[in-house]
């Protein structure tokens, strides 16, 4: 089954919006919780998530899923504040909007 651009673009970028304010809401602790991934922080899973949108919304499109680039998303965001992320996110999902 393939699903529309009227029905993904929207559910994408609600999904995006979604996750901006569950990485507002995480506590310090849920923050920095080893994540599934092994070597990974809920804050480097975020970080990676977020580096992507805004590297695609910025039309940074080379490397993308590279070890290299994933590497490169979490170092920029490693020190940020969630609240700073959760602005990146929500600026490059309407970002994001507009290109699609």
């Amino acid at each position: 089954m393939t699903l529309s651009r009227e029905v993904v673009i929207p559910g994408m970028l609600d999904e995006y919006r979604s996750f901006a304010a569950l990485v507002r809401g995480l506590s310090d602790e849920e923050w920095n919780v080893a994540s599934r991934c092994e070597g990974w922080r809920v804050a480097d899973v975020a970080a990676h998530v977020i580096g992507q949108l805004s590297d695609v919304a910025g039309l940074r499109l080379e490397g993308l899923g590279t070890p290299e680039v994933t590497k490169r998303q979490v170092d920029e965001r490693r020190d940020r504040a969630r609240t700073e992320l959760a602005d990146e996110l929500e600026a490059s999902t309407e970002l994001a909007g507009g290109l699609v």
